[in-house]
């Protein structure tokens, strides 16, 4: 799935707010993303095929192409992994 590095800790800090259990327990350190690098370059310049793959069209708040929320993915993360095939 596509996660939104800035949407999660947001509302992490919420839960932590409310009392959720889980967040009560727990903590974000890290922020680690997993690149395709097969795709990432084609996808960040040109959004047209990733949305096409992206779970019919589903919308992300506040970006207006896969190609942004790449770029915001791994511009936060404190770990990019890259995975590869050969």
């Amino acid at each position: 799935g596509v996660g939104e590095p800035e949407a999660i800790r947001r509302h992490w800090d919420i839960g932590v707010e409310v009392g959720m259990p889980a967040t009560l327990m727990t903590e974000i350190k890290r922020t680690v993303t997993l690149v395709d690098a097969s795709l990432f370059g084609n996808d960040w310049l040109d959004s047209r095929k990733a949305s096409a793959r992206n779970e019919e069209g589903a919308q992300h708040a506040g970006f207006e192409t896969v190609g942004q929320l790449l770029a915001e993915q791994v511009e936060k993360a404190d770990v990019v992994v890259m995975n590869k095939t050969d």
